[in-house]
């Protein structure tokens, strides 16, 4: 399996669903069915979204019935791809129109320790623009002080 640079989650409720026990009784969900048959679960997924609802239904189909120690005999895969099919349009897809647009939903936030740093190095940035401000009213009053002065001699 490659790994990705981003994680793809839009997939994560189809291929973390339950399917079935295998055969000896051990809980399957559809991410270890396609990781048992040798498939990167996320390409695989994508693949399974672009097909019409017919032709993904009878790759999700065939890929239950082939699993390796996969669903106990006598399980309806049919009835089981159709259930996970559902999950799958119910994802949250991309806006038509726009292929390139974030939403503000989906954009990620920094980390917790480098929005404390932003903060910090912003109440320096004021701090100093205070510290600058604060030195230029004392030298133009020093100033006006020293310019009435009377000149000795």
């Amino acid at each position: 399996m490659r790994m990705n640079a981003t994680l793809r989650t839009e997939f994560d409720e189809f291929l973390h669903a339950p399917v079935a026990a295998d055969a000896s009784g051990m809980p399957l969900t559809l991410l270890s069915v396609l990781a048992r048959l040798g498939f990167d679960p996320w390409d695989e997924a994508a693949s399974i979204a672009s097909l019409s609802h017919e032709s993904a239904l009878q790759k999700l189909g065939t890929l239950l019935a082939s699993v390796p120690n996969g669903p106990a005999p006598g399980a309806d895969t049919t009835t089981i791809a159709t259930r996970l099919l559902a999950l799958l349009h119910r994802s949250p897809k991309r806006q038509a129109g726009s292929p390139g647009k974030i939403s503000s939903a989906t954009t990620p936030m920094p980390p917790k320790g480098a929005r404390r740093a932003l903060y910090y190095i912003a109440a320096l940035l004021l701090f100093l623009i205070a510290g600058q401000w604060a030195v230029l009213i004392w030298h133009e009053q020093s100033a006006a002080d020293t310019s009435s002065m009377p000149i000795s001699r």
